[in-house]
């Protein structure tokens, strides 16, 4: 997916996914994807309640990334 606005709680399901120059947002929901990959990403987080364990994981594999080319996996 290429050039959009995607909040990962939302309806995407897939195993396996590239998102280029995108703004992701994240509130805190459940993360239906499994393998993701962000290249040239904008993201903004608005969390204000524990998230499920899979966003967790998720969440610190973009926080130790360079956030240009970074794959996040779930499982």
């Amino acid at each position: 997916m290429e050039k959009c606005t995607l909040d990962l709680e939302g309806g995407i399901q897939a195993d396996d996914v590239l998102f280029v120059n995108c703004i992701i947002r994240y509130k805190g929901g459940a993360i239906r994807l499994k393998h993701m990959q962000f290249i040239n990403c904008l993201f903004q987080f608005e969390v204000t309640t524990v998230p499920p364990k899979e966003a967790i994981t998720a969440m610190i594999q973009l926080a130790a990334s360079d956030l240009q080319d970074t794959r996040v996996t779930i499982s």
